[in-house]
Order: C-alpha cells, then structure tokens, then sequence
C-alpha cells in the first residue's frame, strides 16, 4: 500500500526537505490532470499521509470524506480564546488525574491576532489612543489569560491588540503560499476562526473559515472531516472600468453567486480578466466567500502573487514559491479542467453598487435607496433615511489599497471644497493594519480624511462586527421615540439585523469613497449620483477623484518602505508590560465575570434517543449568526445585562459578549437575545418565548431552564439558510447550553451546520413545513443508531391543540462519520477527551 514516501523528492537547496511530486500523482491518478486546483492540493496533502493511495481514491471517486489536515490554524481574540480556554481546560483536567499536562499540545502554528475587542467609543482627535486604553481596561483578564497562553503553548504567536484584524494580519505577515512544515515543503493552508479566512485565497492558499469547536479540534490533531468537495469554476472576462472599486465588484459577484447556489462549494476564478486584478483585489472578492455561501474561494498562482509577496517584505518567500512552481507546472500551465459546474462573469458589467439594507448579497442602487424612502418621518429634528453612523471599517476594504487611496482622494478634494461630515453623524476610520495609515499618511491622505471627519478610532474589527459603540443619546432617543428608519454606511462585509448598532435599522455596504461621500451628504433619502451633495450644488462628480490620480498615488505607495512610528511602538509596549501567569496548567480565577472554568459536556448513551421535543423557538427564514449568538453590546435590559448588575457591575463595565466568552452562564443567557429577533410562539421580538407546558411568556433562558429541570426535550423549528453569518461557536454552543437536541430547517449555512453537530445538537433538513408550525411539538420515532450521515428520517409532528398527527421526512445532517461520533459523544470535547486519554 502507498504511503507519503512513494511520491516524495527532496527539495533542491533544502537539506533534510522533501516535497510530493504533483506529476507523479498525476501519473498514477491520470484523473487528476483535468481536477481543479483545489483537488489537486487535497491530494497533495493526502498524499503527505499514511494510506495515500486508498486516500486519494476516495477524493476522486467524490464517495467519501476527505480528511482535511491544515497547515495551520488563524484566529481571531473572540473565537480563538474560547479555544484555548477548552485546551487549557483539558489540560486542567490531566493533570488533576496526576497526568503531564503537556501531553496537551498544539498540534499546528497558530497565529491569534486580538482584533474583536476594541469598541469604537470615542472618535475625533486622540481617539486611537483613547479607545487603545480602554480596550485593556475592559479586557485586561481576558489578555492575561492569552498572555499566560503565550508562554504555556509552543507554536502559539499572538499579535497585540492595536496591529490590526487577522485577515490583513495574515496577509501581510503570515501567509507563505509554499511553507516548509515537519520536513515538507508544503502549498499552505488553513483553517480560521472567522469566516473571512477565506480571503487568503487571493494568494492562491486554501483555507476557510470555521467554529472553535472545529478549530479546537484541529489544534488536538482531530481531522476537519469534510465531504468530497464540490469545486464550481468561474472564468473572470472582461476588464474593471475606471472609477469601479473592488467593493462594487465584490458585492456584485456576492449576488451573482449567491443566486447560483454555491452553499458548501469551493469556487476557483480563471480567465483573461484576473489580468486586470490585483492581489488586493483578489482577496477582497475571496474575503466575501462566506456572504456568497462558499467554502472558500481561489485564485491562481500567477507573477500577482510573488510580486504581492515581495512588496510585503518577503522575497525569500516570494522565490521559493517561483522554483516550487517551476517544478511543479500543473499549478500554472492553462489546461483544461473539469468543474462540476462553470459560470462566465464579465468585470465589464461591474459599477457602482451598495448592498442592503439588511444582507451583503442584496445589492441595489443609490436612486433605489432613495424611492425606498417615499414616506418620511421625523422626530426631534431626526428624519427618516438621516445617516446616524458612517464607518470605513478594517474587514475587506482596507486590505485593498486601491479603495483607501481612491476614499483619501475623495477627502482631499472634499476639504479643498470645505466639505465635513456633521457633528450628528458618528464618522469613523478603522486600518486594517498600520502599514495603511503609513502609505496614507506619506501621501498626504489620512490628514485630509481627519479633517473631513474620519479621524482612525483604532485598529481592529470595530464597527464591522458590532462595536460600534454609542450613538448620541439624543439622536438614539429620537429614534426609538419616532420608530424611525435611520441608516448606517459603512465598508464592511456584514450589515445583518442589530449588527451595527440596535438602533439603526437599515445598513449599507459600500466602498470607503462612497462612505464618505454619503457621509458628507448625510442622507439615503437621496440619489447621490444626481443630486448635489451641498447646499451650494457640490456633486459627486466634483469630489470624485481622476484615475490618473489614483494611478500615481498607487505608485508612490507601492514605493514606501514603512517603519513602526510612535503610537504602533506604544501599542507594542502596552502589550509587553502586561503581565500573566505563568506555567503548563491555568489557574483559574475566583469570582470572575469573565471566566469560569468550563464544565464536561453531556454524553448521549448510543441507542437511545429523545421521545417528544417541545419547540424552544420557531422562526423563520435566514436566521443569522448575530440572531443567533451572544454578540454586541450586553443590553441592561437583557438577561445576561440583569445576571451581570446582579453581580454588582454597572452597565458601563458589561461591555461586549465577545469579551465574556470565557462565562458559559452570560453566554448562555445571551443566545438568541438578538433585540430583532422574531419568534413566532410570541408576538413580540427580542430575547421571549412562550413555555409551553404552562403557557408563561418567559425569557427565552429561563424558558430552556424549565425544560431542562423538567426533563422535557426541546427543538428549534426553523426556516431556510438558517444560521448565515459569522463563523461565531457560541451559536452552537449556546444552542447545546439551552438543551436544544435538535435544530431542524429547510436548510443550513455550512459553518453553523457543522458547529451544531460539533457540540452535540443534531442537525435535520426538512423540504417544507405545514401550516401552523408554532402549534406542533416533534415527535421521534427513531433511536440515535439509525442517525447516520444523510440518512432520511421520519418525524411525526403532534398538534398540541386538537392532537393530529402530521408525518414529515427529514435528512439527517450529519455530513460525516466524525460529525456523527461527536454528535454521539454530546460534543467534540467529549470525544477528544476519550481519544486523547484525558
């Protein structure tokens, strides 16, 4: 039988390294040489591993899952901490039982980058510094812990807060699109905790976003088991017009693939038209896999990708991968290849385009936004359509330089008009990373974007995942006073319901220059491309900025050699200055409103099964993460606000679920406190739901307590696409928490899906509901050792009312044989534990 050695050479001018021979797995597998990139590199990987042969097969044949085993692992502070948290809890536990601690390692590099906490509270001069140092202040337990991490896990770096967000992190500083690992040479991949990880794909890396559950497994050296990917090609035609930004571009194909059905796919790009993209543009478009519902998203290995590599710093890098591709011209030769489906997509067709008001892939226009707004409303000198918010914000956007230069420009001829953003629009500017305030800044263009209002509030997610911070308490009143439709523009990738900000209810994505022209109009209730955008009949014509102007500004900054100034070395400090623990094992703290030490899992003993399921909830269609998951601000009012003043807090130190993912009681009592949610067993939205047995309108929490110590199973009845979003764990893990058993929909985003089988809950997919779901409880006819991987099921739903019986047929969602002994186990912990001997 083949094993890794079969297909292996050493590497020329590397001593001890070998690399597998893609033309020899060609050979062997002729398959392979019509099989997408993306197959090619599974098999490469496969091949690095014992039993290759039997392996690969498989991946060809499309007939079982594939074992995927990345690289590495990114992370982000919010989902990577939990993580952690359960590895050092493992840890705990071995050494409890007298056992080496260290027996529990990291199996993979894990680059975290704290980028999720920091909340853009203040703004205007000084704000960097100031939101800085309250981002230690309210998170100094949650850094001493990842401090004390540091030190306790080998292979373990952790970028400070105050650098930037994990994705522009990663391009820049972490991604090798050839790496030497364990003795190989090897094409890089990886698996991260956010659901953007997709954008390393513009350097031709695959990777993808996942939970922590799933990260947490692969850090204990657990496969990412995975079905036989389906892989959809895509031929790129065409050229970008002048003025289009790789925002409207990436918006666009966000609806054009995401009316395809690409859920769960892996998209590759091809074409003539890659020509007219760069990198950034790349890993921008590859930034919004998730937004289009794909798995991951690549480009090819082309001179773009060294180029970018070696305008970063890294020319070694840059010329291992030339030689790794001159042996192995699979990579780049123009052949052709077998995708399971194939699209054409003409660049040419791509203008200015602004998605929402409440999704990424609902693109429209700025004359429609504004006949949007025919009845209009005011409160207290607030109108209906007024901007409340406008952030150009780090995720996507300002990995592009294209896009930040194209919106400093636009600042520049705004100022030389005498243009601002008004007091009453909270205007922000979050870099990706600081090498975007230095290009700015040697060009002329982050003074002339501060005095037009977007002054840099810090580097980190912000505003993009929620911390927004508070709008003027007097504007927010008139709002809820008026129950008025107010508007947030920002340059992110995500504008779901509550997200942003919970008072403002339409959001919309578009690109940084038009963030701040809208901004400096102050208003969706007009179309910004005809009407002026002052008093004094300013059009957008008049700010737009020349692309021979941009041309040269690319130049000039492509030229710069950046070196940390003063505030990125006192950011540096900050860090080093905290001190944490020390040792293999984590002592866990007493009284703590941030971290309790985690209890084990349930464990479902296999052959039995649960008999009738009342539903927790019942909702609708597109659930996202954010409805799902303790996410934003802790309310006052909300359950886990009155546990956190109960424990003598004041509403100011709540802060962010994020930052109290380490509590399992907050977070529980967070999911599914989104304030918009709707749930049809109550008629109000928010955090309520009815408790059946006594027909009590409770919190959504103390209605799953009374359940739980009632014995009496519980469901989730949902719509389709349930769970779309953010790759946030507590979704699932909040859902395990509360005693749901089982969430059944019309259908699953993919990361969810797997979150939910990873921590025990059992997914089901349903073709159609009947009418009247809200009065039907769900009866099991089964036990747990007929659930296996896409196996149909018969559930017989129960009217509570007049006792009819209505049969259905579900399929279980259980994709793969792991999937299936965690749900088995009650979670991957579980299973981890009794793998690993802990």
């Amino acid at each position: 039988m083949m094993d890794r050695n079969a297909f292996a050479r050493p590497v020329p001018g590397l001593d001890g390294i070998r690399e597998i021979d893609l033309a020899a797995l060609t050979a062997h597998w002729p398959e392979l040489a019509e099989a997408p990139v993306a197959i090619l590199l599974l098999a490469e990987m496969l091949a690095r591993g014992d039993n290759a042969e039997a392996s690969i097969t498989a991946l060809l044949k499309g007939e079982e899952d594939v074992a995927f085993r990345p690289a590495r692992v990114l992370m982000q502070d919010y989902a990577g901490l939990p993580a952690l948290l359960d590895i050092a809890a493992l840890r705990g536990e071995v050494a409890e039982a007298g056992g080496d601690p260290k027996r529990i390692r990291l199996s993979r590099p894990v680059h975290l980058v704290i980028d999720h906490s920091v909340m853009t509270k203040a703004t205007g001069p000084g704000a960097e510094a100031a939101n800085l140092m309250d981002e230690y202040a309210n998170n100094g337990e949650r850094f001493q812990f990842l401090k004390w991490a540091e030190q306790a896990f080998d292979g373990l770096t952790i970028v400070p807060p105050g650098m930037g967000i994990v994705h522009q992190m990663n391009m820049e500083r972490f991604t090798e699109p050839v790496r030497i690992w364990n003795g190989w040479l090897i094409p890089d991949s990886l698996v991260g905790t956010d659901s953007h990880s997709t954008m390393c794909g513009g350097l031709g890396t695959l990777g993808w976003g996942v939970g922590g559950v799933e990260a947490t497994a692969v850090l204990l050296d657990l496969p990412v088991a995975i079905p036989a990917p389906v892989v959809v090609g895509v031929r790129l035609t065409g050229k970008v017009n002048p003025g289009v930004q790789a925002t409207d571009l990436a918006l666009v194909l966000t609806r054009f693939l995401r009316e395809r059905d690409v859920v769960g796919q892996i998209i590759e790009f091809s074409g003539e038209g890659l020509a007219s993209l760069s990198v950034a543009d790349r890993a921008t478009i590859a930034n919004m896999a998730p937004e289009y519902g794909a798995t991951a998203s690549l480009f090819p290995f082309d001179g773009e990708t060294a180029n970018y590599l070696e305008a970063q710093g890294k020319a070694e890098v840059a010329e291992r991968l030339r030689a790794y591709l001159r042996r192995q011209p699979i990579l780049t030769t123009r052949r052709k290849i077998r995708y399971a489906r194939e699209f054409e997509f003409d660049l040419s067709s791509v203008h200015l385009t602004i998605a929402g008001p409440k999704l990424p892939h609902q693109t429209t226009t700025p004359s429609e936004i504004a006949q949007s707004f025919a009845k209009v409303s005011e409160h207290d000198g607030v109108r209906d359509g007024d901007i409340v918010l406008a952030a150009i914000t780090s995720c996507t956007i300002t990995a592009n330089p294209r896009t930040m230069i194209t919106a400093g420009l636009l600042a520049r001829k705004a100022n030389a008009l005498g243009l601002r953003v008004k007091d009453s629009i909270k205007a922000s500017f979050s870099p990706g990373s600081r090498k975007v305030s230095a290009y700015l800044a040697k060009l002329g263009l982050l003074s002339e974007l501060e005095a037009v209002g977007f002054g840099i509030a810090g580097y980190g997610c912000m505003t993009c995942v929620g911390n927004s911070g508070e709008i003027d308490p007097a504007i927010e009143g008139a709002i809820r006073a008026g129950g008025l439709q107010v508007c947030a523009v920002l340059s992110g990738n995500r504008n779901f319901e509550s997200r942003i900000h919970p008072a403002i209810e339409r959001n919309y994505l578009m690109s940084p220059a038009m963030v701040v022209a809208y901004a400096l109009l102050g208003s969706m209730r007009e179309d910004i491309t005809t009407s002026p955008i002052s008093p004094d009949g300013i059009t957008l014509a008049d700010i737009w900025p020349e692309e021979e102007a941009v041309q040269a500004a690319m130049a000039e900054a492509q030229d710069s050699v950046f070196e940390p100034d003063a505030a990125q070395r006192h950011a540096l400090a900050l860090w080093e200055k905290l001190e944490g623990k020390t040792g293999p094992v984590f002592p866990w703290p007493e009284n703590s409103s941030f971290f309790c030490k985690p209890e084990p899992g349930f464990v479902r003993p296999q052959g039995q099964f649960m008999p009738l399921g009342m539903p927790l909830l019942v909702l609708g269609d597109a659930i996202t993460t954010d409805h799902i998951s303790p996410v934003g601000r802790i309310a006052p009012d909300s359950p886990a606000g009155q546990r956190l003043a109960e424990m003598g807090l004041q509403p100011e130190a709540f802060g962010a679920y994020g930052a109290r993912r380490g509590n399992p009681e907050i977070m529980r009592m967070g999911t599914f406190a989104n304030p918009r949610l709707d749930n049809a067993l109550v008629k109000q939205q928010g955090w309520f739901t009815r408790y059946i047995p006594t027909d009590e309108i409770l919190t959504i929490d103390a209605a799953a307590s009374l359940y739980r110590q009632n014995n009496i199973p519980t469901v989730i009845l949902a719509g389709k696409n349930y769970g779309i979003g953010s790759a946030r764990d507590w979704a699932a893990k909040g859902t395990a928490a509360l005693g749901v058993r089982a969430v059944i929909a019309q259908s699953f985003e993919r990361i969810h899906r797997t979150n939910l089988a990873l921590v025990g809950v059992l997914p089901l997919q349903v073709e159609s509901w009947p009418e009247g779901l809200a009065d039907h409880d769900v009866c099991f006819p089964f036990v747990a050792d007929a659930v296996q991987p896409g196996r149909s099921l018969s559930l017989v739903l129960i009217n509570r009312k007049n006792g009819e019986r209505v049969e259905i047929v579900v399929r279980c969602r259980l994709d793969t044989d792991f999937e299936r002994a965690c749900w088995l186990a009650g979670g991957m912990q579980n299973l981890a534990r009794d793998r690993l001997g802990a």
